[in-house]
């Protein structure tokens, strides 16, 4: 993840189901999230041997929670539709 000093935020991902992904978005300060999404073609590369429906849009959510637990959400999108809730998470630390 890369993040330019101000608030644009670049990330890839790279999934052992043949699929690379590009997202860009921003950290919004007022209510502390991490925000990165993707909807061109140009950010996905699928390799020859992925199978399944077609990814064509993803959206992310990073934040921490009241307890300091970090939060994620995903938005996706399947054959040009509009993103859905897909997975949500809340990770917590160890001791």
């Amino acid at each position: 993840m890369k993040i330019d000093g101000g608030s644009k935020t670049e990330a890839m991902y790279s999934h052992p189901f043949s699929l690379n992904e590009f997202e860009y978005g921003v950290f919004d300060d007022a209510n502390g999230k991490l925000i990165l999404s993707n909807n061109l073609e140009k950010h996905f590369q699928r390799g020859d041997t992925a199978k399944g429906k077609q990814v064509s849009a993803l959206r992310r959510e990073y934040w921490l929670n009241e307890t300091g637990n970090l939060c994620y959400k995903l938005y996706m999108g399947i054959d040009g539709k509009e993103p859905e809730l897909h997975l949500e998470a809340e990770l917590t630390r160890s001791e």
